[in-house]
């Protein structure tokens, strides 16, 4: 898995209905910018346009082609999101920073 994801220009993960979507959490880790439906909680880890896009229920596959041309044929804007995907992980999407607030939380109760 670690293989793929550092090897990996984007993660493209349609879903249907998601929870929170760890998925995308991992991936940034390794910097590719995430590709997804704008369900759930997918929100909650993908700002749009900053560490990846966030796409309608209704899109169909073209429309995620059609992102992935786009970025790629922007060299600066694909490196400025990957770096923001890496950059997400590190300030909020992991297990150390998710620890540090619970701790924050539970002190103020």
């Amino acid at each position: 898995m670690e293989a793929l994801l550092a090897s990996s220009n984007f993660l493209i993960v349609p879903s249907r209905a998601e929870c929170f979507g760890l998925v995308f959490a991992e991936a940034s880790s390794f910097g590719p910018p995430s590709l997804a439906a704008d369900v759930g909680g997918i929100p909650a880890v993908i700002r749009d346009g900053i560490n990846g896009r966030l796409f309608p229920l209704s899109a169909r596959g073209e429309v995620y082609a059609d992102e992935v041309m786009r970025l790629m044929g922007d060299p600066a804007r694909y490196r400025e999101m990957a770096l923001n995907a890496f950059a997400e992980y590190e300030t909020r999407l992991n297990w150390r920073v998710t620890g540090k607030t619970m701790v924050e939380l539970l002190k103020q109760i």
